[in-house]
């Protein structure tokens, strides 16, 4: 049992290494199974919820779209802990249809309220690539609860780029193009990606990760952020820097010429609640 728990460990490593049992495996070994039966309850039972996440346009002064992001509703158990478990575990899969679900119901929900037609994006894990109905699903919730699918942006990693071959990523992400879904990249800058996936794949948006966004705005970097920001702009790529914090962040972006922001600087993921509750809906922060 023990050799087993070391070997598990280099699995779930990113290296190649040699390991030697110690009694923290067999705590984590507990806690995957205790969190992969709380997904499993929270799937059978509706033990999650989304958050929103508002993404600014910093010209209009304005919520642009949101972003969902699933949560245990009974449950300190985060994201970064629990998502690698459900894709381990395959249980991803209901997860995400249920996300898509939820975000598509929600969207319905506000065109209810007289608002105008709110793009929310949701997260696209690769293991949903190998979710055969994935596509037919999307379409019958879009029709079912009446929803243009305009107003639905799918969001994948660079990961995803990798996951097959890549005619197969991009016969993939064509399908959900001819739905007229936007298709947005995600994390970018935390991988290794090439210019040629942009000539391949049909991106709408490129969402630059956190990291990516510190460490371009340091001032021996910025002729490197706004060339890349001259590239996407040739694509025609709307560009969403990530993890915007600070005034002077939010300076520096807009003055570099990004448009939309997201962060805690505005706000962290909230509650339907909360968004109705903080005036984002009618579009003013």
């Amino acid at each position: 049992m023990y050799a087993n728990l070391a070997m598990y460990s280099v699995k779930k490593s990113e290296q190649s290494e040699v390991a030697f049992y110690n009694k923290l495996m067999q705590t984590d070994k507990i806690r995957f199974n205790y969190i992969k039966e709380e997904l499993k309850d929270a799937i059978v039972n509706g033990g999650f919820i989304l958050l929103y996440q508002p993404i600014m346009d910093i010209t209009k002064k304005k919520v642009k779209s949101y972003e969902a992001l699933v949560r245990f509703k009974n449950h300190n158990i985060y994201p970064d802990e629990f998502i690698p478990i459900a894709e381990t575990t395959g249980l991803i899969l209901p997860i995400g249809r249920y996300v898509i679900e939820s975000a598509i119901k929600q969207i319905a929900q506000w065109e209810l309220e007289n608002r105008m037609c709110t793009n929310v994006s949701v997260n696209f894990s690769t293991k949903q690539f190998y979710d055969e109905g994935i596509i037919d699903f999307i379409k019958e919730k879009l029709n079912q609860y009446s929803v243009p699918s305009e107003c639905l942006t799918i969001e994948i990693t660079e990961t995803f780029l990798h996951e097959k071959s890549i005619e197969e990523v991009r016969n993939f992400l064509v399908e959900l193009k001819k739905m007229n879904l936007k298709i947005a990249m995600d994390d970018f800058g935390t991988g290794f990606t090439s210019v040629m996936f942009f000539n391949h794949f049909p991106f709408d948006v490129i969402k630059l990760d956190k990291s990516f966004v510190e460490d371009k705005l340091k001032k021996s970097k910025t002729k490197v952020f706004e060339t890349w920001l001259l590239l996407f702009q040739a694509y025609n790529y709307i560009v969403i820097a990530e993890g915007v914090e600070t005034v002077n962040q939010l300076k520096q972006l807009e003055k570099l010429g990004v448009d939309y922001v997201q962060g805690y600087y505005f706000s962290r993921p909230l509650s339907v609640e909360a968004i109705e509750n903080l005036g984002f809906s009618k579009g003013g922060f």
